[in-house]
Parts: structure tokens; C-alpha cells; sequence
């Protein structure tokens, strides 16, 4: 069964977020592939593979991912503020190989839609996590 479990955190960092559903969102991810997304101030929809996604607290609720000291998309990312960490399903390796080589139109070729931030959430996703930046 596919389902989608958002778990959020309201813009500006309140705790706009059900507890238990963090938990259970936190709880069922051992390990994988995330494709963390964000907008840039313009708009534009940016994204970027992640393996190293990880809870680090459950009260307050915060997660963390590593991008690379080189990585070019993650300033990007880090510009809109917030983010939305997209837990990949199976079947979405297209997905993920097209985010990872940089594919120009990869929000045009696979459907999503806005979270709260307005970080795209991409269709068919295990579970999504929509985040405020709350420190680097």
C-alpha cells in the first residue's frame, strides 16, 4: 500500500505539527533516498538527492540532512528558507536519477505540488516533511 504521511512544521518555525504524526513519519524511515525540494526567492523549483536525512529531535521537531561543502543547489535551497524533505517510494528511481544528473525540466516531466512553504511535495512519495531553515 502507498500511502502519504505529511508531518509538518508551520512556517516561521511554530509547532503547527501533531506530535504522534511526526513520530510515526520519523519512526518508519530506517533508511533511504529523500529528494530534498525547495522554491528559490523567484519561484523557481529547485531539488537535491539526499542519503543522509536523519531525526534529531521529536520535541522540538527537527530533522537534518548533509548536502556536500561543493554542492551548487543547496545555497539555492538554503535562499527560500525552507524546505521540504521528500521520502522516496519504490518505483521512483527515474525520479531520483533525473534530480541527481540535473535534469532542466525535472518539476515539468514529475507531477507535485506546493506544501505549506510552497516546497514542491512530489507525487507518489512515501511521506514528506515540510521545514523551516532553522540553522546551518
Amino acid at each position: 500500500m502507498n500511502r502519504q504521511t505529511p508531518a509538518t512544521t508551520a512556517p516561521g518555525g511554530g509547532p503547527a505539527h501533531d506530535p504522534g504524526l511526526f513520530r510515526h513519519v520519523l519512526g518508519h524511515y530506517p533508511t533511504g533516498v529523500t529528494v530534498v525540494t525547495a522554491k528559490e526567492p523567484d519561484g523557481t523549483p529547485v531539488g537535491m538527492v539526499i542519503g543522509s536525512f536523519t531525526s534529531v529531535s521529536l520535541d522540538p521537531p527537527l530533522v537534518a540532512f548533509f548536502p556536500g561543502r561543493s554542492s551548487t543547489t543547496w545555497p539555492r535551497i538554503m535562499a527560500g528558507g525552507a524546505f521540504c524533505v521528500n521520502v522516496l517510494a519504490a518505483g521512483q528511481e527515474g525520479l531520483c536519477r533525473d534530480v541527481s544528473a540535473k535534469a532542466p525540466d525535472v518539476f515539468d516531466r514529475h507531477p507535485w505540488r506546493g506544501a505549506p512553504s510552497g516546497s514542491p511535495v512530489l507525487a507518489g512519495v512515501a511521506a514528506w516533511i515540510d521545514c523551516d531553515i532553522a540553522d546551518v
